[in-house]
């Protein structure tokens, strides 16, 4: 089945990225090494071929295995978006299969679902049930099993799906989604550091991504504690009616006062005589007024108009 085949080829990558796209032609999956990337290259023949083999599947599954069904609902999931049906089965499939060999299902689950969200196929990383999937995985990978590691992985993916995807929601939305978590639970302090480098670094490097600079935005606001607090406890409720027995992450209101990291990148905004409205709008909303005016008394005349449209614009 092609989608094993390519759920094997992920499962062997040691690379931070596995980029999947979909390329001409026919033939076998292709893969070409770089840094830290692994390009994964579909022939897009091949490509239709691993849906039939799905659909085909589906559509008569008598006499599978758990794993033949496993591995459908990946070809499905690689190939098609929101099928609500079959994500359905497949989260069904996976809880089952953690509970019977245990929790390196869950690692190799999240590798392929994360190199499915940094794919080059817009369609696919459009898909708001993959991203609340790796939600849930998340929770359980890095907020209950509390993995540094796998924390890293998550967010690295995640920012490299929003550099692929120019104003990526959905992608930033996870993003917002982790800030906010980060808040309300005991999680290590370099999650937060891991974060915030990551997110500035992005950030930096695509001044025109409202997506982006919409994230750092939440990083540097308070968020709404309430929320945060009630969407973690409705999926920590799903994951149990699954039947998974795990212990519920700790509940600790960290203080989210950003005021330096604010302050710090309006300095940079200044420095490199940044033309683009989006940033300051994320940047100077954590600042006070006063401060604001004063970093502005050096800046250029340009740069000084733009921050303070958007202080007046504030006020109003």
């Amino acid at each position: 089945m092609l989608a094993k085949e390519l759920f094997n080829i992920i499962g062997k990558s040691t690379k931070k990225y596995n980029i999947i796209s979909v390329i001409p032609g026919d033939g076998k999956i292709i893969t070409h090494e770089d840094e830290n990337v692994l390009e994964i290259g579909i022939p897009k023949r091949t490509y239709l071929s691993m849906f039939k083999q799905a659909h085909d599947t589906w559509q008569d599954m008598s006499g599978m295995n758990i794993d033949d069904i496993y591995y459908m609902t990946l070809g499905y999931l690689i190939t098609t978006n929101e099928h609500h049906t079959i994500l359905k089965l497949h989260r069904k499939v996976t809880f089952q299969l953690i509970q019977e060999r245990g929790w390196s299902v869950l690692a190799q689950e999240l590798q392929y679902i994360t190199s499915i969200l940094t794919c080059r196929m817009s369609r696919i990383n459009k898909s708001s049930s993959l991203w609340h999937w790796l939600k849930m995985l998340t929770v359980l990978s890095v907020y209950i099993n509390k993995s540094t590691s796998t924390y890293e992985l998550v967010i690295d993916r995640a920012i490299k799906s929003c550099e692929l995807h120019f104003a990526n929601y959905y992608g930033c939305n996870f993003l917002r989604w982790v800030i906010q978590i980060n808040r309300v639970i005991d999680v290590p302090v370099e999650f937060d550091d891991v974060l915030r480098k990551l997110v500035i670094s992005s950030c930096r490097t695509s001044l025109s991504d409202c997506g982006l600079w919409g994230v750092l935005q939440v990083y540097l606001s308070t968020g709404d504690i309430e929320w945060t607090i009630n969407d973690l406890r409705r999926i920590v409720d799903s994951l149990r009616q699954e039947g998974l027995e795990f212990t519920s992450p700790v509940l600790q209101i960290r203080n989210t006062d950003h005021v330096a990291c604010a302050i710090e990148q309006l300095d940079w905004l200044i420095l490199v005589q940044c033309l683009v409205v989006t940033p300051y709008k994320s940047v100077v909303q954590a600042i006070p007024e006063k401060t604001v005016e004063e970093k502005l008394t050096n800046a250029s005349t340009k740069v000084r108009q733009l921050a303070q449209e958007i202080l007046t614009s504030k006020k109003n």
